[in-house]
């Protein structure tokens, strides 16, 4: 398990990466028209990952098309509600002092329903990709 500070640092870096992807990106398709492919599975074998399509899907979260971004990638409504929510959330824990989020991540941590549910979502999310591969379906 992570240290309180190791916890709390990771979440910061892991926001401000984040956010930074999605300028990025957005930029990025403006000014070419395509957008960056990063997958090493997709690069290396033509097999979409798990997490393919989640920047689309942030991107079209982010523009209010809701639809879109679940049929780009259901992991993409999760990761735009953590774009929104937790920075919220590390500012309360900075102000307060109280760790919510650390004992949080400890229940969470140890609760094995929790692991069983989240390994769930991504092959489900990971077999959606490869239905869409495999139908030729873009979105």
């Amino acid at each position: 398990m992570l240290a309180t500070k190791q916890f709390y640092s990771l979440l910061v870096i892991g926001c401000l990466l984040g956010w930074a992807w999605v300028l990025i990106h957005v930029f990025q398709v403006t000014d070419s028209g395509t957008s960056l492919q990063v997958c090493l599975l997709q690069k290396a074998t033509n097999l979409p990952c798990a997490s393919c399509g989640t920047t689309r899907g942030v991107s079209a979260f982010f523009s209010g098309n809701i639809v879109q971004a679940f049929l780009h990638n259901p992991l993409s409504l999760f990761i735009s509600c953590c774009l929104l929510i937790l920075p919220v959330f590390l500012l309360k824990d900075a102000v307060s002092k109280k760790k919510q989020l650390y004992r949080a991540y400890l229940n969470f941590n140890l609760n094995r329903t929790f692991w069983i549910i989240g390994l769930t979502i991504f092959i489900l999310c990971w077999t959606w990709n490869l239905y869409k591969h495999y139908n030729q379906l873009a979105f």
